[in-house]
């Protein structure tokens, strides 16, 4: 078996931490459209309009 099919095989949960004032919104959407599983801090958001 080589290395690249090795690599393949793999079945690894994947999660992108939330990262406070860099994640939000459109990080999560382009994580789930790759399959992985985002989030982001509701700290991200200065008032309770962001949350909209």
């Amino acid at each position: 078996m080589s290395k690249a099919s090795f690599i393949l095989d793999i079945n690894l949960p994947v999660v992108v931490a939330s990262m406070f004032l860099i994640s939000g919104p459109q990080m999560v959407i382009e994580c789930y459209k790759n399959g992985v599983l985002g989030a982001f801090p509701a700290l991200n958001h200065r008032s309770t309009e962001g949350f909209e």
